[in-house]
């Protein structure tokens, strides 16, 4: 049963994630038309949402989560797709992935991507507090059983940061659908102090897919630590032929959303 669910799953991110298929964009088949496309779309538990603090619960069961060989050098592939600029591994020579939190299993990244929008003063999916950000990540992590966890963090507006010329240069050169550039980095160059992340905390809900077919029972954590990038570095995403690609917040519908510190 775990084998055929794993099958099912693989097929749901090949058609989703990572070869994105062209019945959907966000213009005239975009967020408000997708459930008509995709029925899942319109389902009662998806992403993204408005991470509130007023009405997360604080869960002392979430333990900091372990980025495991985050620190390795890999090779990536880094594509437009015309939704979005996203990372795949070649060959790595280790896997990274996550562990830690209330996990029961480990879960193997599969690959990263962004989210962004016109200006800087919009562009995230997930909102915090109400307030969108100008640029979000996601990585994207599967377990053997076959189960999804996706872990995001926001890019706040600020000072120019070096660190992040692994993904800013290749955002640059990949403009139209289908380009492609190889990089070599380490995750740990772009993402934030791992300890000091989970020091600040993050959230964690069950949602979905934030793109069709909108896949549910996703396990999502957020993270409220931020990285900086300023004005001009955010010109690499805006100067790209892909579309802002950032879908609406969805309701929350009773889920309950968790906090791994009190605040």
């Amino acid at each position: 049963m775990n084998f055929l669910y794993f099958l099912v799953i693989l097929n749901i991110l090949t058609q989703s994630i990572i070869c994105k298929d062209s019945n959907w964009n966000y213009k005239e088949n975009g967020p408000d038309k997708w459930p008509k496309i995709y029925p899942g779309c319109s389902g009662k538990q998806q992403s993204p949402i408005d991470l509130d603090t007023s009405i997360a619960q604080f869960n002392n069961d979430l333990r900091p989560l372990i980025f495991n060989n985050y620190n390795q050098s890999i090779r990536w592939n880094i594509t437009n797709d015309g939704h979005s600029i996203y990372g795949k591994m070649i060959n790595p020579p280790v896997t990274p992935s996550i562990s830690g939190s209330n996990f029961k299993e480990k879960f193997n990244l599969i690959q990263f991507h962004f989210h962004w929008g016109f200006n800087p003063y919009q562009g995230s999916e997930h909102k915090l507090d109400g307030n969108k950000y100008p640029l979000e990540i996601h990585l994207v992590h599967q377990s053997n059983s076959g189960k999804l966890a996706v872990v995001g963090f926001f890019f706040r507006l600020g000072v120019n940061n070096q660190r992040l010329r692994p993904i800013l240069e290749p955002s640059r050169q990949v403009i139209f659908k289908n380009d492609q550039m190889i990089e070599n980095f380490r995750l740990t160059d772009i993402l934030p102090n791992f300890e000091t992340a989970n020091r600040n905390g993050y959230f964690r809900y069950m949602g979905s897919l934030t793109t069709p077919p909108c896949t549910q029972d996703i396990t999502w954590t957020v993270y409220r630590q931020t990285i900086s990038i300023s004005e001009n570095q955010l010109k690499a995403f805006y100067s790209n032929k892909a579309e802002t690609n950032h879908r609406h917040v969805q309701p929350l519908n009773g889920r309950k959303l968790e906090l791994s510190v009190k605040l």
